[in-house]
């Protein structure tokens, strides 16, 4: 697994229960990342995972999960 900047800073400003669930949800696209919602446009080739209010976008190959962006689905991809 490897994360983006904006993965990073995105979570690590939210409160503790919010990152507990996005960590459940981390757990789950590792299993299973052709699960997520795919994605269209400027992102196809990535796909989302819902977490409450929140948004994972992700995209994975063979070898890795690449986890992209955190943020509040309210503020868009």
């Amino acid at each position: 697994m490897h994360h983006s900047d904006e993965f990073e800073s995105e979570f690590v400003s939210l409160d503790n229960s919010v990152k507990e669930r996005i960590n459940k949800a981390v757990k789950k696209i590792l299993e299973k990342p052709e699960l997520g919602k795919p994605l269209k446009s400027e992102l196809a080739g990535c796909f989302s995972e819902h977490v409450g209010g929140y948004r994972i976008i992700y995209k994975y190959d063979d070898e890795f999960v690449y986890l992209l962006r955190c943020r509040k689905r309210k503020e868009g991809y």
